[in-house]
């Protein structure tokens, strides 16, 4: 995971506090339906969260060989043509 070395987690804290606080300057009841929809949606998925969804980087293999795969089922031109001997 990528890490910017000029920064500390409080002043992300901070600047989340920030944009909760003028939600609920702007409107308290749009905030506060806001909020109940985030909570809602975190519940529904820490509830349905079962399965494994595999390793990120098996996914990444298995993406440039397919992109390779694909690539290589396309017809080559006839100018782009080379001759393969395996002798």
């Amino acid at each position: 995971r990528p890490s910017f070395r000029f920064t500390h987690w409080t002043l992300s804290a901070a600047g989340a506090g920030l944009c909760v606080f003028i939600m609920f300057a702007i409107s308290w009841s749009y905030a506060i339906m806001a909020l109940s929809f985030c909570s809602l949606i975190y519940v529904y998925a820490g509830m349905n969260a079962t399965g494994d969804w595999g390793d990120g980087l098996q996914s990444l293999k298995f993406n440039i060989s397919k992109g390779m795969l694909y690539r290589m089922s396309q017809a080559t031109h006839v100018k782009n043509f080379r001759l393969n001997l395996l002798a």
